[in-house]
């Protein structure tokens, strides 16, 4: 791993540990809940392998019986970087404040300080890029305030990749789809459910199936749910004024009107050969983790009573994950085995550089840059299920 810092007091493997863990950086990564791979230069193959075998009785003579064949998953991260330019004036209040030492200034060096808080806000950009990417995709960071993405490196998340597997186990939403009766054209968009939708303001819905005008632009689009009137719902952040007249479609909604029956399906339609392993985890968005700790605490001790402090995660014995960057009323069932992370903590293709430009040209600016690749597969897709609010 290459690094480069001005003005800094960390050194070898103390550093590398720094910038190793902006870029491992985020809720999977942190959990250990996807397998992680650190030394990929260019692209690493996953095998995976399938027996079909047949118990014969004993004998002495060999009678060649059943299969095996193999496949593989491809792992090649896709190199990307941040480059910013920072005018020394921006930190003179730090450098003022820091009390650095005297004709200092003039040189614009970079105390301690100022150069850790850069190291924890770069490494936090990368650990949410990574997080968006691991299951929406590259492109979904963009969505981010903080992230623009530039540039043709694109990366599929995990929830594209499954989808797109015959083999993966798909399981239809139930409780939570609902038919749309009829859709404003307007800004905000305000939808109409049935009588009995049971959605709140603060709950997600994912919009699919779309039709009329150029409604189905926004399928696979998730949007909180800001007001409620009756059977009318409004998304604050969906503008349809120019989206044309609707004419059909649905939403799904996993909250806490329809939370436990959804989870009770998927349970009940999960792999039984691997739900039990001890690496078998319930992927759900944070949402749908809130609905379920809500729903919880109402059941157990009463309505308008909740529990004290978090809890960890489980339906039925099956352990549970809420990640806050997975797509809006997904589910996935998987051991971490099968889920993958690539990337190269490798000299040339991770790197942290501070360049104080006065030394060079006389510019009173800093150039900051940081490199660092990623990509995501999974494997055994058999043994995955995926409940896809796109069905």
């Amino acid at each position: 791993m290459a690094i480069t810092l001005s003005s800094n007091t960390y050194a070898g493997q103390a550093l590398q540990d720094i910038v190793t863990a902006a870029v491992l950086r985020g809720g999977l990564l942190e959990q250990g809940a996807i397998t992680v791979h650190t030394d990929i230069r260019k692209k690493m193959v996953v095998p995976t392998l399938a027996a079909a075998a047949t118990i014969q009785d004993g004998a002495g003579t060999f009678n060649a019986a059943g299969t095996l064949t193999g496949d593989e998953t491809v792992l090649e991260p896709l190199a990307r970087m941040i480059n910013i330019e920072v005018d020394a004036s921006v930190l003179a209040g730090w450098w003022t404040s820091l009390q650095q030492r005297a004709g200092s200034a003039g040189r614009f060096e970079l105390v301690d300080p100022v150069t850790d808080a850069v190291i924890e806000e770069l490494g936090g950009i990368v650990g949410k890029f990574n997080s968006y990417l691991i299951w929406q995709g590259s492109a979904a960071a963009g969505n981010d305030s903080a992230i623009t993405v530039t540039g043709s490196n694109t990366t599929d998340g995990l929830i594209s990749d499954l989808q797109a597997d015959a083999d993966v186990n798909d399981i239809t939403p139930n409780a939570s789809k609902q038919a749309i009766s009829a859709a404003s054209e307007a800004d905000p968009a305000v939808l109409t459910l049935s009588a009995s939708h049971g959605v709140q303001v603060g709950d997600w819905v994912t919009l699919n199936n779309l039709a009329g005008g150029t409604w189905n632009t926004e399928d696979g689009n998730s949007y909180q749910v800001t007001a409620v009137s009756g059977n009318d719902i409004t998304l604050g952040a969906l503008d349809s004024s120019g989206l044309g007249t609707w004419s059909s479609g649905n939403i799904v909604s996993i909250n806490r009107d329809t939370v436990i029956d959804e989870l009770q399906q998927f349970y009940a339609l999960q792999g039984e050969q691997v739900e039990t392993q001890e690496d078998y985890y319930i992927y759900v968005p944070t949402h749908v983790a809130k609905a379920y700790y809500a729903e919880q605490a109402n059941a157990a001790t009463g309505a308008g009573r909740f529990t004290v402090g978090a809890r960890e995660l489980d339906f039925l014995g099956n352990k549970m994950i809420a990640d806050p960057f997975m797509s809006k009323n997904t589910i996935v069932g998987s051991r971490v085995r099968d889920l993958h992370f690539g990337t190269a903590l490798v000299e040339d293709f991770t790197s942290f550089s501070i360049h104080n430009l006065a030394e060079t040209s006389g510019n009173r600016k800093y150039q900051i840059r940081m490199d660092f690749t990623a990509d995501v597969a999974h494997t055994n897709g058999k043994d995955i299920s995926l409940y896809d609010p796109a069905l």
